[in-house]
């Protein structure tokens, strides 16, 4: 009887299908995302959280930033709006992130609205001006986004973003 109720106890353990609670799930993807260990975390969120649960709940800032950024990078970007438009206090990657993902949908006008509000707190930063350029680009713009490619040039960045800037100037013809 003893052994019976043990293994039963060690099969509740290790399967999935025990539920986990809200405080754990948001501390353990937080855990995962704020050491960029993106392998264990893809393995948390396929073989130990229900996706449904992830719906449910409402996580701190972190775990939002985590699971947008895990579903922009596996292509899901209607998810990953989800969270990231959760997310209470953003900074400049979250801005950066959420045009990105607007880009990918093609939705140009809300990725330069976002953009333009983060370029009034940041400046002109290099990851917003690239993005304002890729925007303007999706819109056929191209006199604009020129006006913010020509800015990335002016600025001290690496030979490779330099040279995908020329490339980009090359292609839109100036």
């Amino acid at each position: 009887m003893k052994r019976v109720l043990f293994f039963l106890l060690v099969s509740l353990l290790f399967t999935n299908s025990y539920a986990l609670s809200k405080k754990y799930i948001d501390g353990y993807i937080c855990y995962l995302y704020n050491k960029r260990d993106f392998v264990n975390l893809d393995y948390f969120l396929k073989e130990k959280v229900k996706l449904k649960d992830l719906f449910k709940y409402r996580f701190s800032d972190c775990t939002n930033r985590a699971l947008g950024l895990y579903f922009y990078l596996n292509n899901c970007y209607d998810y990953a709006l989800y969270f990231l438009l959760k997310v209470r206090h953003y900074t400049l990657s979250d801005l950066v992130n959420l045009s990105a993902i607007y880009i990918k949908k093609k939705e140009y006008d809300q990725a330069i609205k976002i953009l333009k509000l983060a370029k009034i707190k940041y400046g002109d930063e290099k990851h917003i001006l690239m993005n304002l350029a890729i925007s303007y680009i999706g819109k056929k713009n191209y006199l604009k986004a020129r006006e913010y490619l020509l800015k990335l040039l002016e600025m001290d960045i690496s030979k490779d973003l330099k040279d995908r800037v020329l490339q980009i100037l090359n292609y839109i013809g100036y």
